[in-house]
């Protein structure tokens, strides 16, 4: 839709929805946050969120991530607050029942935008399940049940539109085919698990580990503040349970089953998610227990000089603190596409044939096929490499098979 409505003059213009997804995703962080366990949760998964190197990388380029995340948590937060109200009255009443139309309207939304989507509802049913079972009598239950199964129908209802626009590419069986290739079992879980966390190290590394401990400090200050300490919000109590059993759901279960599949690094997006919002309950809860111990606040002046050493300290320890990936300019597709395209022509040239007019087949490498696009070059995104050309005036033509890393790594 952005190109539709922008255009395809910028090359930026792709990528606006997935930021304005990661950054609308930051303040719906802080609210599930401050509800779940008060304002100073909030506060610190947001900045957690906000500060994370793999958030900021995703918000940079023109994939689903971003998106699938911002429906994947805006879906949780609606239920758990059905949860809220089921709490407050068992029973069928107007507010939950819309809060759980919204939440699979959600649901349905990160269906469309990934095949992955699906998760938010394993999330809720799982998490929402097992806080029922502690929380609800039996007779009670059914309540619960009846939204849980308002939630998955709106959901299904929603994504069906688009199961159906399946059946001219062979259904969703040819779809589930596709995504079978990927998935290694538990016999490749091991391998799998270890390649994520030394691709998340490379994407996040010691920067992320510092922002998380100045965000500790300066949370903690936060806490001393009279206002926020003395919110409505901040006199519940601690820790909401609902919230919890579908945090832990989002958590385990994404940290169980990501190992499963081919080690891609943007699988580990939504896993980030749930983790930037469970470290802002364990930091509020370090600030209530230093808070106590300390007794005296910290100062800023003290707080300054805390956050200077950490970043000057990181920045001794590792000499690319500020040169990770997420920093470094996202123009390398773009220059590469310049080179394809200057050695076409040279090479039609040298075949006596015209180059100004080349066909350039681009195989496992979408960002490149769009920015030879955008540089006016004939060119047609390709999954199969049956390209012989059959019309004998297409001879006349300098055509070209362009792949790259993607291709590689493709069984095909």
């Amino acid at each position: 839709w952005s190109l539709v409505i922008f255009g395809s003059s910028e090359t930026w213009i792709p990528a606006i929805p997935s930021l304005l997804a990661s950054i609308f995703t930051i303040p719906l962080m802080w609210w599930i946050g401050r509800r779940t366990s008060g304002p100073v949760a909030g506060l610190a998964a947001a900045m957690i969120l906000a500060a994370n190197n793999v958030h900021i990388l995703y918000a940079r380029t023109a994939l689903t991530e971003s998106l699938l995340c911002f429906f994947m948590l805006l879906s949780v937060s609606l239920a758990n607050c059905m949860c809220r109200e089921l709490t407050i009255s068992p029973h069928y009443r107007f507010y939950p029942f819309m809060l759980a139309v919204l939440s699979g309207l959600m649901a349905g939304l990160g269906w469309w935008t990934k095949y992955s989507g699906w998760l938010s509802l394993a999330v809720i049913v799982s998490g929402t399940a097992g806080w029922g079972l502690w929380r609800y009598r039996m007779r009670e239950w059914i309540w619960l049940a009846i939204h849980l199964g308002v939630i998955v129908v709106v959901a299904v209802l929603v994504w069906l539109p688009f199961y159906f626009s399946l059946n001219q590419y062979g259904g969703y069986s040819a779809v589930a085919e596709n995504h079978r290739q990927y998935f290694v079992g538990w016999s490749g879980w091991l391998t799998s698990l270890q390649y994520q966390l030394s691709s998340q190290w490379q994407m996040s590394g010691l920067l992320t580990l510092l922002g998380i401990v100045g965000e500790a400090l300066i949370t903690r200050q936060a806490a001393d503040e009279p206002d926020l300490s003395a919110s409505p919000v901040a006199q519940q109590p601690l820790l909401q349970a609902s919230g919890v059993w579908l945090g832990a759901s989002w958590f385990l279960g994404l940290s169980l089953a990501i190992p499963l599949y081919t080690p891609y690094p943007r699988l580990v997006v939504p896993w980030w998610i749930i983790v930037c919002f469970l470290l802002g309950i364990v930091i509020s809860r370090l600030g209530t227990r230093l808070k106590s111990v300390l007794k005296k606040p910290v100062s800023h002046r003290a707080l300054a000089m805390s956050l200077l050493i950490l970043l000057y300290g990181g920045t001794l320890l590792d000499k690319n603190l500020l040169g990770a990936m997420t920093w470094q300019p996202r123009l390398f597709i773009r220059d590469i596409a310049t080179q394809v395209l200057e050695r076409t022509q040279q090479t039609a040239t040298q075949e006596g044939k015209s180059a100004d007019q080349v066909i350039c087949y681009v195989y496992g490498e979408p960002a490149l096929f769009y920015h030879l696009s955008a540089l006016n070059v004939l060119a047609a995104p390709v999954g199969h490499l049956d390209l012989a050309p059959r019309d004998p005036r297409m001879q006349q033509v300098a055509t070209f098979l362009i792949t790259g890393p993607h291709a590689a790594e493709s069984p095909l």
